[in-house]
Parts: structure tokens; sequence; C-alpha cells
């Protein structure tokens, strides 16, 4: 909203007061002051905060739940819990390979288009990809379980649901994060679901090895040993017993992610690689060629860091409550 003397009009509908550069309380309708453009600052916060909570809280939410389901397979299953009879095992090889093949490297040019077109034709194409991928997969799964009914391939064999995941995360860990959202943002042309979506997929790799760790502790607990003696089913156990506990920690990570998303949001807004929208870096970014307006500078950097040191002392707040021995 920008504030008028006949009330407040929309944010977009007017943007210009027609004032020039305009003080902090330099006038009775502009608190905190214009910027050079002449865009009312308070304005531009109150537009700009749901665009940096969006992102935070979106992001990590996909990161959250990515992470949690991630840490929970491979702290539960390990290498040893998770039996695959040897011709299942064998099928997943070219199953994989196919899938990849046929899903995605024949449709690499319907890629390319979607990608020009923008984020969400994009998403749709890769949508279909992965469950033509998925489908082919599934086609080899089963032919595996008729060939794995006698003889050699009808053993079972560990699967190293652990050892997959690690190394998974190692290769995410590999990538410069930022260096990937910067590239992306360039090829579609800067969408903010985009760096949600990138944030979110690439941001799960901590998490998931806490889960992990919290995990590998609490399924050699005794009530966990009395739930597979009862005949509980291995999911009911993962989402009864051990979920409600590994998550106070998990709490914590996630009350720090959404600072981090923020300032990485804030970061590609205010180097102009987010589209038009207004937000809390983009504004920072406007006082770059002009310091005289340092108030529209000040306000956005404030509003910033008061939000992310915000969701710093939750976090904190959060550890010394589910820590025993801070707590103590």
């Amino acid at each position: 909203m920008i504030a008028r003397e006949g009330g407040w009009v929309p944010y977009g509908t007017e943007v210009t007061t027609g004032h020039g550069k305009i003080p902090p309380l330099g006038a009775h309708s502009h608190y905190l002051g214009t910027d050079p453009a002449g865009h009312d600052v308070l304005a531009g916060l109150i537009h700009g905060a749901r665009i940096s909570l969006a992102v935070g809280f979106g992001a990590v939410g996909l990161a959250a739940f990515i992470g949690i389901l991630m840490g929970l397979l491979a702290g539960y299953w390990a290498n040893d819990r998770l039996r695959l009879r040897r011709g299942v095992l064998i099928s997943l090889v070219p199953g994989v390979f196919c899938g990849w093949f046929y899903g995605f490297r024949m449709f690499r040019f319907a890629l390319n288009d979607a990608a020009e077109e923008g984020v969400w034709p994009f998403l749709g194409q890769v949508g279909i990809c992965t469950v033509i991928a998925i489908a082919i997969l599934f086609v080899w799964v089963v032919l595996g379980k008729r060939i794995s009914r006698r003889g050699y391939l009808e053993g079972k064999v560990n699967f190293p649901m652990d050892t997959l995941i690690m190394r998974v995360i190692e290769v995410l860990n590999s990538l410069p994060l930022l260096l990937l959202i910067i590239s992306l943002a360039a090829i579609f042309k800067g969408s903010m679901w985009l760096i949600v979506l990138v944030i979110g997929f690439t941001g799960w790799t901590g998490l998931a090895r806490l889960i992990r760790a919290q995990t590998l502790q609490v399924k050699e607990m005794e009530y966990i040993s009395s739930g597979r003696a009862l005949g509980l089913g291995e999911w009911r156990i993962i989402g009864q017993h051990i979920l409600p506990n590994v998550m106070p920690p998990a709490l914590i990570v996630i009350a720090f992610s959404v600072g981090n998303a923020i300032i990485a949001e804030s970061a590609l807004s205010f180097l102009h690689l987010v589209d038009g929208t207004i937000t809390w870096g983009s504004l920072l970014s406007s006082t770059m060629k002009n310091f005289e307006v340092w108030w529209a500078g000040v306000f956005p950097g404030m509003a910033i860091f008061l939000t992310v040191l915000s969701f710093n002392l939750i976090g904190e707040k959060l550890r010394d409550i589910f820590d025993p021995h801070l707590s103590g």
C-alpha cells in the first residue's frame, strides 16, 4: 500500500509520489521517506515482507520435508534392514538407466523449449518426464520379481539405503549453491518460484544428516524393540515412535534455515537476478548509485537484519528448551 492524503492505494497502482526524494518524516504521508525514484519506502517494506517471508517459509518447508524423509530412510533402514531379491536389485541398474534415457534424454529438446517459456512450463515438462521414468523403472522392477522366483536370483541381499542417500548428500554439498541459483535465475529470467524450488531441493542435506544421526540413536531404544516384538509395521514405528523423538532438534535447524533463505533471496534481488518484484534486496540496490538517499537502504537493511535475527533467536530458544543440558 502507498499512503496518500485521501487514503491508501494498492502498491503498483501508483508507485511514484511526484514529490522527488523525500527524507523520513519529510511529509505526513511518507513516514520513512521515498527512494531515488520517488517510491514510498514504507510501502516497499510492506510489499517486500510478503515476498521475503514467502520465499523463506516456502523454501525451508520444502527442504524440511525432503530432509526429514531422507534422514529417516537412511537412519532406520541403514545398509542392512532393507533386503531385496537379487533379481530385483540387478534389474534396478538397467531400470534406472532406461528411465533416465527415455524419460529425460529423449525429451531434452522439449525441456529446452519449456525452459525458454518459463519456470511453470519447465516444471510441467519435468513432471511428465519423471512419470515416464518412474513407469519404465516400475516395469523393470516387475521383470526383476519374475526372474527372482527360483535359483540364485531368488536369494535376498541388503540394499545400501544409507550409503546411497549419503552419496547423494555429498554430491549436493559439493555444488556451489549461490552460483547454481544465479545460473538458473539467469536462464529462467529470475522467477521467484524457481528460487524457492532450488533452495528447497538443495538445502535439505544438513537436516537429513541430523535426522539420520538421531534416527540411528532412537531406533536402538527398548521401546522400538518392543514395538517390533508386538508386530508393529515399519512405517508405523517410524511415524508414531521415531519421528516425534527426532523432531525437536530438527525444529532448531529449520528456524535457522528460514533466516538463511531470506538472506539468499535478498542477495539475488540485490544483484537484480529476480524479476521486477519489489523486495527488500531490490530496495537496497536502489541506493547504490545515490548514497544521498541513505534512508532508502537503511530501512530495508534493518528489516532484513531484524527478521533474520528474530529467527536465529527463535532457533536458540528452541535449543534451550529441547536440550536437557542447557535447560538444566
